[in-house]
C-alpha cells in the first residue's frame, strides 16, 4: 500500500471528429494532423499523455494540444488545396523507395 502505479497520471483524451464544427477539408485536415490517433471506423481521436508527475498537467497539455491543432485545421494556407503525389526519387536496394511522398 502506500505505492504509485507508474500510470497514476496517465490522461486519455478521445473526441469524435464528426462532433466537432469543421467543414469538410478542415476535417481532413485535422485527420491528417492526427494521424494514427485516428479510427476511421469509429471517426474517433484517441490521445494520451503520462509526461507530467500530475493528471491536471496532463489534462492541460492535451487540451491545449488540441487547441493548437483545430486552429492549424482551420487555418487556409497553400497545402490545404495541395495534392498528394507519389514521387520516385530513387530506388533502395531492395526496391523501396522510403515511402517518400510529395506536395505539389
Amino acid at each position: 500500500m502506500g505505492e504509485e502505479h507508474p500510470a497514476e497520471s496517465k490522461v486519455v483524451l478521445e473526441f469524435k471528429t464528426t462532433n466537432l464544427v469543421l467543414t469538410s477539408v478542415e476535417r481532413r485536415k485535422l485527420v491528417k494532423l492526427v494521424g494514427s490517433r485516428y479510427n476511421p471506423q469509429t471517426k474517433m481521436v484517441k490521445m494520451s499523455c503520462e509526461m507530467f508527475e500530475h493528471q491536471a498537467q496532463n489534462k492541460r497539455y492535451l487540451s491545449d494540444l488540441v487547441d493548437k491543432l483545430l486552429a492549424e485545421a482551420k487555418v487556409g494556407n497553400f497545402y490545404s488545396s495541395c495534392y498528394m503525389v507519389d514521387v520516385d526519387c530513387g530506388v533502395g536496394p531492395h526496391g523501396y523507395n522510403g515511402g517518400y511522398t510529395a506536395r505539389l
